[in-house]
C-alpha cells in the first residue's frame, strides 16, 4: 500500500474534536482517578486510587482475592472523593455520581488477562458496568 492509499484510508488526525459530556465524562474521570497514584497530582495530593501501584501481583486466578481487595478499596476511595468534590457544584445529573462499587473480576487463563468490573450509578438514574482490562 503506498502513502496515497494510506491517507485515503483515513490515517490522519481528526478535525472533529468535541467536548466529552455526561456519563462518558464521568466514566473517564473515575477511571483516571482509579489508575492514578495518590500524590501524583500536586494540586490534589489525595486524588488517586493507587490501582497500578497496588497491582504488583501476577494476573492469575490465584491472585483473584488480592485484585478484588485492591479494586474494592480503590472504588471506595473514588466514590468518597467524588461525592465530596461534587458538593456545591452545579453538575448535570448525568455527571453527578450517586454510587461507584467494585462488582467482580474475571480471568482468561490462556492470556493471563484479568478484567475488573466496576458498577456506577448517576443522579440521572443511569447505571453502567465498566470493564477495566488489566
Amino acid at each position: 500500500m503506498d502513502v496515497r492509499q494510506q491517507d485515503q484510508a483515513g490515517l490522519h488526525p481528526t478535525t472533529n474534536i468535541t467536548k466529552v459530556e455526561g456519563l462518558q465524562k464521568l466514566v473517564q474521570q473515575l477511571l483516571k482517578f482509579m489508575l492514578s497514584n495518590s500524590g501524583s497530582n500536586r494540586f490534589s495530593p489525595s486524588e488517586g486510587g493507587d490501582v497500578l501501584r497496588a497491582l504488583g501481583v501476577s494476573m492469575d486466578p490465584n491472585a483473584k482475592a488480592q485484585i478484588a481487595a485492591v479494586f474494592t478499596e480503590a472504588a471506595s476511595r473514588a466514590e468518597q472523593y467524588f461525592l465530596a468534590a461534587q458538593v456545591g457544584r452545579a453538575l448535570p445529573p448525568s455527571e453527578r455520581l450517586l454510587s461507584f462499587k467494585f462488582s467482580r473480576v474475571s480471568f482468561d487463563a490462556d492470556t493471563q488477562q484479568a478484567v475488573a468490573y466496576l458498577r456506577l450509578m448517576t443522579y440521572a438514574g443511569q447505571a453502567i458496568s465498566v470493564p477495566l482490562v488489566l
